[in-house]
């Protein structure tokens, strides 16, 4: 079965690229100061995160700075969009399927129980015991979700740098060749 299991952490990072990029390529240069605006979030947190017993050396520090004053000139109005639900509302019937994969990948993503539940299984019977496998009970569609971010991703990144009349008549042949393997599937 292989590590499907393990994978949900790099699809749901592949899926949200993926959604970031079609909000981009629908935002103008927005997108700039929002990813300025994300970047210089998550270094504050960073940097705030230092205590007496962990901190960063001061050069690191200083370009972890640096990088914050990037910030400045961003149009600070657009920082909610830094948050993926503020993307997808945008645009719901583009974005929402893909938000979806994201959300189910999220619960896969983090140690816990559901992260855990393709290596268990509970018994029944008078008292329930746990049975833990060596190899996940069930594959995943890892093939499938990271396919369709890739596609989405390139067809955003096609619109952005002026190349859709290059990059989706390769994309729609794709598409058609996973249509016709499903289809192919559901008939056997």
């Amino acid at each position: 079965m292989g590590f499907g299991a393990e994978t949900p952490p790099l699809t749901r990072s592949a899926i949200e690229h993926a959604i970031r990029l079609l909000w981009a390529a629908d935002s103008g240069t927005a997108f700039i100061d929002v990813a300025l605006l994300t970047k210089e979030q998550g270094l504050m947190k960073i940097l705030d995160a230092q205590s007496d017993v962990w901190s960063f050396e001061k050069e690191l520090a200083d370009a972890m700075e640096r990088h914050i004053l990037e910030a400045g000139a961003a149009d600070r109005s657009l920082g909610h969009l830094g948050h993926l639900r503020k993307i997808v509302d945008l645009n719901p019937e583009e974005r929402g399927p893909l938000y979806m994969g994201w959300l189910i990948d999220t619960q896969d993503s983090h140690p816990s129980l559901a992260s855990a539940q393709p290596y268990y299984t509970v018994t029944d019977g008078a008292t329930a015991r746990i049975q833990f496998e060596w190899e996940p009970r069930f594959s995943t569609a890892v093939h499938m979700k990271a396919t369709l971010a890739l596609i989405a991703g390139l067809h955003a990144y096609a619109k952005i740098v002026g190349a859709t009349d290059r990059i989706e008549p390769l994309l729609d042949d794709i598409i058609r060749r996973l249509k016709a393997r499903h289809l192919q599937k559901d008939a056997t």
